[in-house]
């Protein structure tokens, strides 16, 4: 299902078509719990709760001990 036109700026533009299809499967998932709930559920199985503490660990380990001081004198920026 397409949502709308892309630009050559690389962004979607939403069409007035896109945006009532998208309005009516809001509409149609207030009334309908289940499929909410399916949704729901599926998301959790795909879901990784701790990805972002993951991520911040990976990119905390890339940093000196010192904090990046040393390799920023060593290339004439100042130590924040």
């Amino acid at each position: 299902m397409r949502r709308g036109r892309q630009k050559q700026s690389g962004r979607v533009e939403r069409t007035p078509d896109a945006r009532d299809r998208e309005a009516q499967e809001i509409d149609r998932l207030r009334d309908d719990r289940a499929a909410v709930d399916a949704m729901r559920a599926a998301s959790a199985r795909l879901g990784r709760p701790a990805a972002a503490a993951h991520i911040a660990e990976l990119i905390a380990d890339l940093v000196p001990a010192d904090g990046g001081k040393a390799l920023r004198r060593a290339h004439g920026k100042a130590a924040l």
